[in-house]
């Protein structure tokens, strides 16, 4: 699969997080824009606006943290995850499941 900055490159924008569940843990949320990558967008003022009415996540369960980092990238994309997203033609989502 290509990676994010290939994804972006254009002028495109890739938001990538990652749950973990077998370990319990996320990875830190990365972005990337027209080909470069930042894994502290979260720092960034042109964003800052899609949080700041959240409560820090930094204390919460991991799963609360993943669902409220798939709602600030709802936010910033102006579209949530949803059965029409996933079905969206030119997005490529995935959100494979283990049990």
């Amino acid at each position: 699969m290509p990676s994010a900055e290939t994804l972006s490159r254009g002028g495109h924008r890739v938001f990538e997080i990652v749950f973990l569940r077998e370990l319990g843990e996320i990875e830190p949320p990365f972005h990337a824009h027209d080909g470069a990558g930042n894994t502290d967008f979260f720092s960034d003022d042109e964003y800052s606006v899609h949080w700041e009415d959240l409560e820090s996540y930094s204390l919460m369960p991991p799963v609360e943290e993943f669902e409220q980092q798939l709602i600030i990238i709802g936010r910033i994309a102006g579209r949530f995850l949803d059965r029409d997203w996933f079905s969206s033609q030119g997005l490529l989502g995935q959100a494979p499941v283990t049990d």
